[in-house]
Parts: C-alpha cells; sequence; structure tokens
C-alpha cells in the first residue's frame, strides 16, 4: 500500500519540539543566572562605594559650632524649601539654621548658596539668601551659585568657577560625607559641618536614595569623570558680589 505523500513521520520530527522547549528551559536559566550575578555585583558595588566614600570622610565632619575650624568661606547645599505636603523642608531649615550659627559665632566669614535655578519660579539660592538674612547673615557676605544642580556640581563650581582651596560644606551628615569626596575630587581640602537631622519617614527615605547616590558618586569620579552642567567665567570670594 502506497504512503500518501506528505505523512512521513520521523522520531526527529516528533523529538523537535522537545529539543526547542530543552533549549529555550536552558537560555531562560542562563538569562536568569546572568540576572541574579549582575545584581549581586550591582549590590557589592554600592556597599563598596557607601564604605569608601564613608571612610574618606573619617575625622573630617563636625557637630558642634566651638569645634569646627574657622574656614573663609562656608557652602551650604541647596535644597527644596517645601516638602511635597506644602509644609517647611526640615533639611531646608536646619541647614540655614546651621549656616547663620556657624557665621555669628565667627566660623565663616562668607556664604556660598550653591542650589537649583532651573524654572523661573523655584529659586533654591535665592530662597536660601532670604532665609539667611531674616537669621542675620550680612546680605554682602552671600553669594549665590544658581547652577548648583547636584553636589557634584556645587562642589566642582566652587573650585573652578569660585576658585575656593577650601571650604566647610554645611548639610546633613549623609550628604556632607558624600561632598567631601566629591570636592576633595575636584581639588577641594573640604571639612563638613552637620546640620541637624531629619527624623521620621522623610528622613529614613533619603537615607535610602542616599545608598544609590553614593554610588553614582563614585561612578562620576572614578568611571565616567562626570563634569558640571555649567561652568563659566570665574568669580572670587571675596570680590564680584554674586548674590544679586
Amino acid at each position: 500500500m502506497k504512503q500518501q505523500p506528505g505523512n512521513d513521520i520521523t522520531s526527529q520530527d516528533i523529538d523537535s519540539p522537545r529539543k526547542q522547549a530543552h533549549r529555550l528551559a536552558s537560555f531562560f536559566r542562563y538569562a536568569l543566572i546572568c540576572i541574579k550575578i549582575t545584581a549581586i555585583a550591582v549590590v557589592l558595588f554600592v556597599v563598596y562605594a557607601n564604605l569608601e566614600i564613608s571612610r574618606q570622610a573619617e575625622g573630617k565632619l563636625f557637630a558642634s559650632v566651638q569645634e569646627v575650624p574657622p574656614h573663609t568661606v562656608g557652602i551650604v547645599l541647596g535644597t527644596s524649601w517645601a516638602s511635597r505636603s506644602g509644609t517647611q523642608n526640615r533639611f531646608f531649615a536646619y541647614r540655614i539654621q546651621a549656616t547663620a550659627a556657624l557665621y555669628r559665632a565667627g566660623k565663616i566669614d562668607y556664604v556660598l548658596a550653591s542650589g537649583d535655578n532651573q524654572f523661573l519660579s523655584y529659586n533654591e539660592p535665592r530662597r536660601m539668601r532670604q532665609e539667611l538674612i531674616d537669621l542675620g547673615v550680612a546680605p554682602q557676605h552671600i553669594y549665590l551659585d544658581y547652577a548648583g544642580f547636584s553636589t557634584l556640581d556645587s562642589m566642582y563650581r566652587a573650585r573652578n568657577v569660585f576658585q575656593l582651596d577650601s571650604v566647610l560644606v554645611i548639610s546633613q551628615d549623609f550628604q556632607n560625607e558624600r561632598a567631601v569626596f566629591l570636592g576633595e575630587a575636584a581639588g577641594l581640602d573640604v571639612l563638613g559641618f552637620n546640620a541637624r537631622s531629619v527624623d521620621g519617614y522623610g528622613g529614613v527615605m533619603v537615607r535610602v536614595r542616599e545608598y544609590f547616590a553614593r554610588a553614582k558618586a563614585y561612578l562620576d569620579v572614578h568611571i565616567l569623570r562626570t563634569q558640571p552642567r555649567f561652568l563659566g567665567d570665574p568669580l572670587t570670594i571675596p570680590g564680584t558680589l554674586y548674590s544679586q
């Protein structure tokens, strides 16, 4: 009896779907292994970057106005002055209060307020200036950096635009450690003054984000060689008043 054309079924045809399924399963196992290895590598890198940045800042942060060495310039790092709920941002308020206390105690002669000014309706440096004046800092002793879009921008611009050799950075402790790391990479001698910390949910979330911010800072310095978004003509403190 003749077989009808096209009806031959071989063992190879029967095994083909099984082989395809096996290959697909092998691919997914391999992909999963790669994902796990990548995840472990990322976690290890984040941990290493955090430990290294903390190590580099050891002995360079102060929490007492009486103990901090005097500096010509203190740079206060910007942040939003209001929280998402519309209430005053305590990170902002505590930094301003710390800066004013250092100025009144004669620990800094001039203030460089460095923050974000990307939009007409949002101007961190100008808001910092007004708050500092309200707390007794002389307007002629306040300079504004309108292009401090990040900690890296603020520290690199302090060195390359405002021509500073040393600076006292004023922020919360977690950001100060990163600022010391970035400032030294920019060629600055940096010490930090720790403003009062913020407790509660908001403070915890900021510290969680800081883990990844430090990993990015380490990448920026050692791998990407990231530069500030804007530089510009050199300015000196004291010198041309750049606070209007």
